[in-house]
């Protein structure tokens, strides 16, 4: 894992976006609630999948 290295999703989040964020191994994924387009399930298994590959995840 790179101590210092953030990946932020700032386009339309879909699974092949997660995916790729965390096989950057970043300590952090950042992106926008927005982005999501009100689907709460793809958000959820946004947070699983990344905290589950020990990247910390953060909406704002």
């Amino acid at each position: 894992m790179n101590n210092n290295k953030i990946v932020l999703i700032l386009e339309k989040v879909n699974n092949k976006i997660i995916k790729t964020a965390i096989e950057l191994k970043p300590q952090r994924v950042i992106t926008i609630d927005r982005l999501f387009n009100n689907d709460d399930q793809l958000k959820t298994n946004a947070v699983s999948q990344v905290k589950d590959a020990g990247v910390e995840f953060k909406v704002v």
